[in-house]
């Protein structure tokens, strides 16, 4: 039972279909699950869309955030490997995709099916991006987890990778490159229109792609 209430609290969940995929999203530094509002109508039924919220977001307002990625995982991490009931993926928009990835790295560590697919927007490869501009986009204690952020060596994940960028965004082409050395599936570059917060200013552009990659076009 407590884990079933800690699922609720972590997941905001789409219906699952038989046969599909289960998307899990992780959103941006301050923002909350409400950022994938409409995704599940915009991917179609085949796409079980389940919305990441964190502690201190929307309906966990009163709850402290994180301000250790680890901490934030070994919460995490958890809640996901309960909620795998078939072929996954993930998605994750700036901080969001940081955990994504990390959280993706742990789950096949811990023995869990890889991803089907891994979808990184709006920032550079973790072992090689500038992570002091990117937080400087963002106030306490979001800052916090992202500035003590220490990648380690790990295997590439056994997975495909689509890189979202927006077409203003200032990430240099070499950071989103090297996404290619975090994985041993092909890897995709995608420009979206818009600055950084393109993941909700655009989000049937960026649906268009994640329901592509899903489907094995891109």
């Amino acid at each position: 039972m407590e884990m079933q209430i800690d699922n609720a609290r972590w997941l905001h969940d789409g219906t699952r279909r038989d046969g599909g995929t289960r998307l899990f999203c992780i959103p941006p530094a301050g923002a909350g699950a409400s950022s994938f509002d409409g995704w599940p109508e915009l991917l179609g039924p085949a796409v079980a869309v389940t919305a990441v919220q964190l502690p201190g977001r929307e309906d966990r307002v009163r709850e402290p955030a994180h301000r250790r990625l680890g901490a934030l995982l070994d919460e995490l991490v958890p809640v996901l490997a309960d909620a795998l009931d078939g072929p996954y993926a993930l998605f994750g928009h700036g901080m969001g995709a940081l955990i994504a990835y990390e959280a993706a790295r742990r789950l096949v560590a811990q023995g869990a099916p890889p991803p089907r697919h891994l979808f990184v927007s709006a920032l550079g490869a973790p072992h090689a991006a500038r992570l002091d501009r990117y937080v400087s986009r963002l106030s306490e204690p979001d800052f916090q987890l992202c500035a003590s952020y220490e990648y380690k060596d790990g295997p590439p994940l056994p997975c495909r990778v689509t890189v979202l960028v927006g077409e203003d965004d200032d990430i240099p082409p070499l950071e989103l490159a090297l996404w290619r050395e975090l994985s041993t599936g092909p890897l995709r570059i995608r420009i979206i229109d818009g600055e950084h917060g393109f993941v909700v200013m655009q989000a049937r552009q960026v649906a268009e792609v994640v329901r592509a990659g899903l489907v094995g076009v891109l």
